[in-house]
């Protein structure tokens, strides 16, 4: 309770003096307490805040990491693409030798062929030349008179096997 002070009093008792002096520190204690918890509510709303976008925040980071994988996943996957690259590497090699070996044998083959084929147009004109010479040798000379053969018997077209003697 205030007293009211305007009044023009010169003279006040010790005990309303103190009185009046504690009541006032009480009525600033007051005021000061309802300024602190009103300060208290309003920290306590920002760090509710706070906490609300650095959850948010967490979940973004959380979203943003499944895209993405981490430095040691990366560095095995690097050494297991290497190896893939290595074994791809070597397995076309040995291809690409086996089918430069396929190639050489083809080439081998169808040289070949092309020496037998050769050989026998050789000897095939070898044999034409041949007739060719006994041909015009027997047409150019006299023919000697034919003498007629007589056959008696039939020709058999088939003989059977001779039968084995006993021993």
């Amino acid at each position: 309770m205030q007293k009211d002070w305007s009044r023009n009093r010169t003279e006040v008792s010790l005990r309303e003096y103190v009185q009046e002096k504690i009541d006032s520190l009480a009525a600033l204690l007051r005021a000061e307490a309802k300024g602190t918890e009103k300060a208290l509510k309003l920290q306590a709303k920002e760090y509710s805040r706070r906490l609300n976008e650095l959850n948010h925040a967490h979940e973004q980071r959380l979203e943003h990491d499944k895209e993405y994988i981490n430095i040691e996943k990366f560095e095995s996957f690097q050494s297991e693409f290497r190896q893939y690259k290595e074994t791809t590497q070597t397995a076309l090699t040995l291809a690409t030798g086996m089918k430069g070996g396929q190639t050489n044998t083809i080439k081998i083959i169808v040289g070949a062929f092309g020496f037998v084929l050769t050989c026998l147009w050789i000897v095939q004109t070898g044999i034409t030349i041949l007739v060719a010479v006994f041909s015009f040798y027997a047409f150019n000379r006299e023919p000697k008179s034919i003498q007629p053969v007589q056959i008696t018997a039939p020709i058999p077209l088939y003989s059977p096997a001779p039968t084995p003697s006993p021993k």
